[in-house]
């Protein structure tokens, strides 16, 4: 797939036909049968990518368990918009089951974006831990990492 459509890419972008390829491919993207299942091969593949995905996932979730880092929580939630973004490509398979569970990816993934931006201004904040407000950097910088904990006590279960 990924073949097909840098070669169509090339073409359109070789011809300079850019506003007509475009076009082209939209029509055809709206008159696609959303329920068509791709071939046997590819469909194949993206199995084996959506098995290496949740392997990963398992690996990370119980990286983040036992070490709850900013680092890991941060690989945690690329792979949750990776295994987001695979799911996207299924959905029409199944779509009140993997609508669902896209929701909840997309949840999640926002809880640990939070988490991690939370983790960023922690770290801010400590580096420029000197001068005279100090003392208020140091009481907010103890609140982020409270708040942090408990954000990732609700996060893991998800």
């Amino acid at each position: 797939m990924e073949m097909n459509h840098r070669e169509a890419t090339a073409e359109i972008l070789n011809t300079h036909q850019v506003d007509q390829g475009l076009c082209g491919l939209i029509e055809s993207e709206l008159r696609a049968n959303a329920l068509e299942l791709p071939a046997q091969g590819k469909f194949n593949d993206l199995v084996s990518c959506l098995r290496k995905t949740y392997s990963r996932g398992k690996k990370c979730l119980d990286q983040a368990v036992i070490q709850p880092t900013a680092e890991n929580f941060h690989e945690l939630r690329k792979i949750t918009k990776s295994l987001w973004n695979e799911l996207i490509l299924i959905r029409p398979i199944w779509p009140s089951y993997y609508g669902f569970a896209i929701h909840h990816l997309d949840n999640l993934a926002q809880k640990l974006g939070f988490e991690h931006d939370l983790a960023e201004l922690e770290k801010l904040l400590r580096e420029e831990s000197s001068g005279k407000d100090r003392i208020q950097r140091t009481l907010l910088t103890d609140y982020i990492a409270w708040k942090r904990k408990q954000r990732q006590k609700s996060i893991i279960p998800l």
